[in-house]
């Protein structure tokens, strides 16, 4: 097969160009002020924000987290002692994970969560976008590993038939996450030791309400495989 090569005439110069070389910027932080930044950013962001946006209003800029913690880190200063403090038991709940990455559970981003909280400065751009995330995925999966602990432990059956109509008072409520896609949040509660999920509004967890509703069907839990019994149209009374 024919390769094509461009031909100069003998007379012909190269131009070179006059745009300035691109400069690399490097920096170094510790990894204890930046675990804190990370934690006093999501603080005042109310969580996570990966993208920079406007609020309902168009009124005030929404930053990115990395964004503000590469600030909060060139200023030296901005975190409290209570940053401090959830910092580095986000970065604790991180190390713990390395039991996942030696058994081949963890997946790309919890692989990288862990080895950068095992590192003991932050010197690169991805390590330190990523880090600012940490702080709320942390708190998320420590919730989630105390939920999955106490549904280890039910001996949950399927209720009822498909279809049919039920009436829970004092259901236990164990979670209610809210789903972007959906729009609703996800709620999981107990009753009499038995697992239950269904969608609706939030509800505070610890909570007991009193449920109807029907059941949809049975399965299993994903992360736990405890047996679950889902249910729609729900009514909550609390």
């Amino acid at each position: 097969m024919a390769i094509w090569m461009p031909s100069y005439s003998r007379s012909y110069i190269p131009v070179r160009s006059n745009k300035p070389r691109t400069t690399v910027t490097t920096f170094s932080y510790s990894a204890d002020d930046a675990w804190s930044a990370a934690a006093a950013v999501t603080r005042l962001n109310g969580g996570y924000v990966k993208e920079e946006y406007y609020d309902a209003d168009h009124e005030a800029r929404i930053r990115p987290n990395k964004v503000l913690v590469r600030e909060m880190l060139e200023a030296g200063q901005g975190w409290t002692d209570e940053d401090v403090r959830k910092g580095a038991e986000a970065r604790e709940y991180w190390k713990g994970g390395l039991i996942k990455i030696i058994a081949g559970n963890a997946n790309s981003f919890e692989s990288s969560a862990i080895s950068i909280a095992g590192k003991d400065t932050i010197d690169s751009a991805y390590d330190l976008a990523v880090l600012s995330s940490l702080i709320l995925s942390a708190e998320r999966g420590a919730e989630r590993d105390e939920l999955n602990r106490a549904k280890n432990i039910m001996s949950s059956r399927h209720m009822g038939r498909v279809g049919e109509a039920i009436d829970l008072k004092g259901m236990e409520v164990m979670s209610s996450r809210l789903v972007d896609v959906v729009g609703k949040h996800a709620n999981e509660g107990q009753h009499e030791g038995n697992l239950y999920k269904w969608w609706g509004n939030a509800l505070m967890v610890g909570a007991r309400v009193d449920v109807k509703g029907k059941v949809k069907e049975h399965g299993v839990d994903r992360d736990t495989g405890t047996k679950l019994t889902k249910l729609n149209y729900v009514k909550i009374r609390c």
